[in-house]
């Protein structure tokens, strides 16, 4: 996977939001990107994920993923 992503701090809510989604260029910030054919990819056509801290060892995860990932069967 080839991944760009940009995330964003909540200040406010204590929380922290993340958007991705694949690299679909060769390139990406300049650098070429060496693709295997011999490897299954999976392509994040957009992906949104929220996380806010609730207390010091809990939080609370929301995630969003419209993906694919090429497979014919998942187990």
């Amino acid at each position: 996977m080839f991944i760009q992503a940009c995330g964003v701090l909540l200040k406010e809510e204590n929380a922290c939001v993340l958007l991705m989604s694949s690299v679909e260029e060769e390139e990406w910030l300049g650098q070429k990107i060496k693709r295997d054919p011999k490897h299954v990819t999976t392509d994040i056509h957009k992906a949104f994920i929220y996380t806010k801290s609730l207390s010091p060892d809990k939080c609370l995860l929301k995630m969003v993923i419209n993906a694919d990932p090429h497979l014919d069967y998942i187990p």
